[in-house]
Formats: structure tokens, sequence, C-alpha cells
């Protein structure tokens, strides 16, 4: 019975020992199941994490290439790269140094830094924008040192970046550095532009340490950023180029004549002055007969280095063109404008030119709201004030007048009334009466209205006997290029007013020239070039004569198509014996018409046109003026 006992228990147990062996065998596969699926899902979890990375670096890196098919400012590009390294690749903050000349001396500055939560932390810290950051470039700095090394380093010390720099932290700013970017690994990455040195970009990872993976799309990412910039660089080369003069590094007359328009606008919007001061350079003629032209540039390079460094950041410098310059001083009046004026006029008698000594200028002031709110009325009065300069001793500065003699567009305005409205004039008998009532109103104009005025009412009466005629040739643009030319050439306020009166009066005997002469396409008969010869002469006998006030221009008027050899119409005259003023016209009134279409033919190129008033030099025009007005247009 006890056996029987025995092997049952004993049987039972060897049941329970299979059950538990199985058990046992089933809880192992289950923990390698387990731990295979933990492995597995950390292994997805990896791939996935690498795979999302992979997406935010060919993200960032196509963002970058397509600044590169961009022709945006470098200031643009280098704020969009660290923006990219923020928003593609999750970097909590990023900045971007370039390096800078100073006064003889290379040094970082930020360029650009990142936008969000990081940003207002240091600054807040600083007590300044960190954009004030200046490091000088030796290897006293980590930034400095990785950019001369050229080689990649990481640090975890943020406030390693101030060190030996224009911002020298103390302790308390240190110790809150340290509690926000601790422990934060901080890469910093040399940039260079083909074969020179550019600067360095900083980028904080959320991470302590940062993977060979990364690293080695930062490498990319940063070969990637020196060929965008190299391009935003080029971009901006040309950009200048084509808004600044090559030998100063000043604004040009094409970007001065832009700006002014927006200054005008934004200056009678708000009804606040701004200032406009000229000056010449005094002697240059002189300086450059006597010492070489060379030594006449390093003059012109001294006067634009004083306006440089007298300037604000936001005054706007500019070279018009040869010895002539301007500033532009936004929300400055007439009485600050003098005295910006006069500290410019003692500048630029301390600097001394080798082998000439001190140089001078004769400068001009004037305000727009305060003188006149027309610009073109502004640049005159402004050039007036500058040449009284000259002639009243030079080096000196002259405040525009707002009582001033009779201004030539008064003259031209009451001559163009008197001979179109008057009873008895030549012209004023071929007007239609419903058109004499169009003029009177047009005469019924306000004073400060008079130029742009003046302007169109002599473009509408030239269309009538030219139908072509167009902004190429326009009165204004024939004034404007005869003015700077009679300057070239010396002449004073009086001289350049006469031209400028000649040029809207001198071609209307081509009204009285029949409209299938002055348009036909093929060569001209000898009746009919009699015909066309005779307009000047018309002009002033039958159509200006009784204009008492205007006596002084006729020569000029009566000459202006006098070959330099005697050749042209209606005189025959020749050489010094033309009169100045028609000589200045005569090639003014040529270009213009060669960079015209014509019936009878396309309109010439610039080039082309300044080619044949040089082949016509000394034989239909007066050569040196042709020299200087080549000058001109070539600037």
């Amino acid at each position: 019975m006890l056996d029987k006992i025995f092997n049952a228990l004993k049987s039972y147990n060897n049941k329970i020992n299979e059950v538990e062996y199985q058990f046992y065998k089933e809880k192992k596969n289950f923990v390698e199941i387990y731990e295979r699926n933990r492995f597995l899902e950390s292994e997805i979890e990896h791939r996935t994490n690498e795979l999302n990375q992979a997406n935010r670096s060919i993200l960032a890196l196509s963002n970058i290439l397509d600044t590169m098919n961009s022709s945006e400012p470098l200031s643009e590009i280098v704020k969009k790269i660290v923006d990219r390294l923020s928003a593609d690749m999750g970097y909590v903050y990023a900045m971007l140094f370039q390096i800078v000349e100073e006064d003889g001396d290379s040094f970082l500055k930020v360029r650009a830094v990142s936008e969000g939560e990081y940003s207002t932390n240091i600054s807040s810290i600083l007590k300044k924008p960190v954009e004030l950051l200046k490091i000088k470039s030796d290897e006293s700095n980590i930034v400095s040192k990785i950019v001369q090394n050229q080689e990649f380093d990481f640090i975890n010390n943020f406030e390693a970046v101030f060190e030996s720099s224009n911002m020298e932290l103390d302790e308390g700013q240190k110790e809150k550095l340290r509690a926000v970017f601790y422990p934060k690994c901080i890469s910093l990455l040399p940039i260079k532009t083909q074969d020179s040195k550019f600067g360095a970009v900083l980028v904080v990872s959320q991470r302590k340490e940062i993977t060979e993976t990364e690293q080695n799309f930062l490498k990319l990412f940063t070969n990637q950023v020196d060929l965008a910039i190299t391009i935003a660089g080029l971009f901006e080369t040309i950009r200048n180029q084509a808004v600044t003069d090559p030998m100063t590094g000043l604004y040009n007359r094409r970007y001065f004549s832009s700006y002014i328009v927006q200054e005008v606008e934004r200056s009678s919007r708000l009804k606040q002055p701004f200032s406009l001061i000229t000056l010449d350079l005094d002697h240059l003629k002189q300086i450059n007969d006597t010492f070489g032209h060379s030594i006449g540039d390093e003059a012109i390079c001294t006067i634009a280095h004083v306006l440089k460094k007298n300037a604000r950041n936001i005054d706007i410098s500019v070279r018009f063109g040869g010895e002539e310059f301007g500033i532009l001083l936004p929300g400055i009046d007439s009485k600050g404008a003098m005295v910006a004026a006069e500290r410019l006029r003692v500048a630029i008698e301390k600097e001394s030119v080798k082998e000439v000594g001190h140089v001078t200028a004769s400068i001009g002031v004037a305000t727009f709201l305060e003188h006149t709110d027309n610009i073109d009325e502004l640049m005159e009065i402004v050039d007036q004030a500058m040449y009284r300069a000259k002639k009243n001793g030079r080096n000196r500065v002259v405040l525009a007048s707002v009582e001033q003699k009779e201004s030539w567009t008064e003259i031209a305005f009451d001559t163009l009334r008197e001979i179109l409205l008057s009873p008895d004039g030549e012209l004023s008998s071929r007007i239609e009466p419903d058109i004499k009532k169009e003029l009177e109103k047009f005469f019924d104009t306000n004073p400060k209205e008079l130029t742009e005025k003046l302007f169109q009412l002599s473009d509408d009466i030239i269309k009538r006997y030219d139908p072509m005629h167009s902004e190429k040739n326009s009165i204004k643009e024939k004034i404007h290029l005869a003015s700077k030319l009679a300057k070239e050439a010396k002449l004073d306020e009086e001289e350049i007013d006469k031209i400028k009166l000649s040029i809207i009066l001198y071609d209307l005997g081509n009204l009285f020239v029949p409209e299938e002469i002055l348009l036909k396409p093929g060569p001209l008969n000898r009746k009919e070039a009699y015909q066309i010869s005779q307009h000047p002469t018309i002009a002033v006998k039958q159509i200006l004569k009784p204009v008492e006030k205007i006596q002084n221009i006729f020569p000029i008027v009566e000459h202006h198509h006098e070959n330099w050899d005697g050749s042209g119409y209606p005189g025959q005259l020749s050489g010094e014996k033309i009169p100045i003023g028609s000589r200045i016209i005569f090639i003014v009134d040529a270009y213009c018409a060669l960079i015209s279409d014509r019936p009878y033919r396309r309109a010439y190129s610039q080039e082309e046109a300044l080619k044949i008033l040089e082949e016509g030099s000394n034989s239909k025009w007066d050569g040196n003026l042709v020299k200087l007005f080549i000058s001109i247009i070539k600037q």
C-alpha cells in the first residue's frame, strides 16, 4: 500500500517537474521574443531617427542650394543660413561670423544670428545685442582660432566665445550663460570662399555630444555655405559696381537720382526737410596739368575719404563725376546743413595730397521744403550756390538764396507765353483758337510746378514737327547733358543758364518747315536742304526777335548748326568763332538724335553714337568738347 502511494507521489512529482520544465522553456522563449522585440523597436527608433536626420539634412542642403539660384544680398543669404540650421536641423541657436577690415586691423564680427528663445536670453544677459560682438583675428579666441587654422572644434562653454573680445564678461554673466547652454554641445566650423577665409558658423545642439554622422553633415553643410556665400558675394559685387563710382567707392549719379526721388516722397509725406550739399574740388585742372592725372585722381579720392569719414550712416555720399561731389542729409534743415558743410570744408582743407599739399573745395547748400519742393529746382539752386562759392574766391560755403534774380525757367516760360499767345507773334497767328484756350490754362500754373510744366510744354511743341520725339531726346535730358558738358568746360553760371534757355527755344524754327520735309525718309534735294538750313535764322529773326529779355541768346540759337570746319549753316562760321553755347548744343543735339529712331534709320547704340561723334571731331564738332562729352556719357 505504501509502495503504491509512494509510486503515485513519484509519478505526480515527475509530472509537476515536466510542467515546470515546459513552463520554464516557454518563459525562456517568451523572454527571448520580448528582448528581440525590444531590440527591434530600439533599432527601428534608431533607424527612424537616422532617417529623420537624413531628411532634415537633405532639406537643409536643398534650401542652401536654393539660395545659390537667387540674387539676394549677402546679408539676406547669411541670415537664411542661420535660420535654416535652426528650422531644418533643430539646432537651438546658430550664429555666423565674417572677417572684416577696420582701420588696418582684421576682426570677426557677427553677421547673422538665429531668432528665438536663446537669442533673447543671450541679449538679456549681455544687456546689448550680440551682433555688436567683435573678435580680433588672432588665436586668442576660440572662434578666431578655428578660422585661422581652418579646423572644426567642439566646446561646452558658450562664454568662451566672448574671451579676448570687445565684450568681456563678468562672472555673473558667465554663470548665466553656463546655465542657459549647459550641457549642450557647441560646434564651431570655419567658412572660406574660394581660397580665402570668410569667417565661421557656430551651432548649438540639444545633445551633449555630436555623432560622427552629424559631424559629416556639418562639414558638407559648410561646403555648401561656402559656395552660397561666394555666389552671393559675386552678386553683391556686381550690384555695388552698378551703383558706385569705381574710383572712390561713393554712390554714382544713377543711384543718387533714384534715391533722391524716394527721399522727396518721404520728406513730402512727413513734412520733414532734407538738405543737399554739393561741392567741387578747386583747381583740379591745374593739378592735372601741373602734377599729372594720377595726382589729380589722388586729390579726388581724398575728397571721397573726407566725405565717408564725416557722413552719418543715413547720409548718401555721391560722386557726380569729375571733381563734383554731393551729400544728401535726410532730416537736416539748412542751419544744420551749413554746420555740416563748414565741417566738411575744414576737414578737406586739413587733408594733404602728395606734391600738391592742401586742397580745397567750393560748397553749395540747399534744403528741400525750405528753398523749393521741386527736385530739379533743388539741384539747380544748390549748383548755383556752389558756383557762387567758386566765383567769390573758392574754399567757402554758400547757402542757396530763395530771393534770386529771375531764373532761366521763368524767362523761358514767359517767352513761350509771349510767342504762343501774343496776337502779334509769328507763331500765335498759326495756332488754332481752341488750342490757344488750352495754352492759356497751361500757362496759369503754380510757380512750384514751373520747371516740369516748362519741360512738358517744350516737348509737346517739338512733337508737332517731330512725332518720334521721345525721352531719349527730351528737353529735360538735353538740358541735363548740356549743363554737365558746360560745367566740364568751366563755363560760369550765367553762360550755363543761357544754354539752358537756348535749348528750350533753339528749334522753334522747325515749326515753319513743312512736315513732309522734316520726316522725309530719303535724301533732301537742294531746295529742301535750304529750307532746313533756314530754321535757326527763322527762330531768331521771326519768332524770338520781339522778346527783348532773350536778345543775349540769339547768337547761340542762330549758330547751333555751324560745323567746326566752317561747312555748316547758316553763317559758315568755324572754330572759336562759333559761340561755345552753340557748339555744346550741337554736340548734345546730335547725340540725342543718333540714339533715337528716325524715319530713315534705326537708333544707334550708345557706343555707335559716341564713335560717330569721335569720328566727326574737329571737322563737324569741337574736338575738345567731344572728348569731354564722351567722358561724361561713359561715367
